[in-house]
């Protein structure tokens, strides 16, 4: 007997797991994805835990709850649910969930290239997914209007010292920061040091004043750092992501490096509608595109494709057992009892 039993698909996309729901989990209440979020937050967080922390998850796991979505042009909603926060968006779940929906035939294949169509906080994200000769290869994502918020922020880093970030939006805020600059290393040795710093950042950002979508309702916080370094040609890219509680996202990071790709652009070092590859820690690359977007709130933007590949790892259902001394899950380490944010 079980309190709880959940269908899932297990995927990875460039090396940064995503844990996709396909059953056993009833619709939140809300006229939004944005509302259901926070109901969710609000009276059901557990969920957010037992899928992704320890026993039955790991400390970078993601999860998404699909749902019908409020728009009838689109496919799904997706609610995505990270170790610490709800985010708006998440680049590396949404293909995720698009390769998963067509592997478990939840959307059927349509020919050479199928659409997959998903209703997030942060707006709608738009895959094309290869599907030529039948097979799921990889996928593309039209991403939110992307922008360039501020260049040049001073923050006061314990430790550290003066620090010059920049914040940019691609679905999510990012600190980016120069680690070069600080004489940071952010190969994949160096985890625990460079989650630790991240942690300080985000907490000098928060103090400076912040991060605010001009105009997106809910988008109101900066928790994650995007850490540059040098990069091994004019078209590729090097960085990596630190996301709470302090873990290198394995992958590029797909709104990380729209985030990037708008403050390139804005700064003269990228161009609109030239190609680009981005590399995150494992060497995994996603590669990326854009044309001018809309201006937001006398902002300009970008709208970035992000192209990268997921690969199903494994279907399962997750049981809780009414003895289990952790149903809600575990974590161990720095801000192991950090509670959920969502604006």
């Amino acid at each position: 007997m079980s309190t709880r039993s959940i269908e899932v698909i297990d995927s990875h996309t460039e090396g940064n797991p995503t844990r996709v729901v396909i059953g056993g989990v009833q619709q939140p209440p809300g006229n939004s994805v944005l509302e259901q979020q926070r109901w969710l937050a609000k009276n059901d967080d557990g969920l957010r835990k037992l899928l992704n922390w320890e026993p039955r998850g790991n400390p970078m796991m993601c999860a998404v709850l699909l749902g019908p979505a409020h728009d009838s042009n689109l496919d799904f909603s997706a609610i995505i649910m990270e170790q610490d926060v709800y985010v708006p968006m998440c680049g590396h779940c949404v293909i995720g969930a698009a390769t998963t929906v067509l592997y478990a035939g939840i959307k059927p294949i349509e020919g050479d290239e199928t659409t997959v169509q998903f209703d997030t906080p942060a707006g709608p994200a738009r895959c094309t997914v290869d599907t030529s000769g039948g097979e799921i290869g990889a996928v593309t994502i039209a991403n939110v209007p992307s922008f360039l918020l501020e260049e040049g922020r001073a923050i006061q880093v314990p430790g550290v010292g003066r620090v010059t970030i920049a914040l940019a939006f691609g679905g999510d805020f990012y600190a980016i920061v120069d680690a070069d600059a600080l004489g940071v290393q952010i190969d994949r040795t160096q985890e625990g040091p460079v989650g630790e710093l991240s942690r300080q950042i985000i907490r000098a950002v928060e103090a400076s004043g912040g991060a605010r979508h001009p105009n997106r309702e809910g988008i109101d916080r900066c928790y994650e750092v995007l850490f540059t370094t040098a990069h091994p040609s004019p078209r590729t890219f090097r960085h990596t992501v630190a996301s709470p509680p302090g873990k290198y996202d394995r992958s590029p990071c797909g709104t990380g490096t729209s985030a990037r790709l708008a403050a390139l652009i804005a700064k003269g070092e990228a161009q609109c509608d030239e190609a680009y590859e981005f590399e995150g820690p494992l060497g995994t690359r996603f590669k990326a595109i854009a044309t001018e977007g809309p201006s937001v709130a006398g902002v300009p933007t970008i709208l970035p494709k992000i192209t990268g590949r997921a690969y199903v790892t494994a279907r399962s259902t997750i049981l809780v057992h009414p003895d289990d001394p952790f149903p809600d899950g575990y974590r161990i380490g720095p801000d192991s009892e950090h509670q959920a944010v969502t604006s």
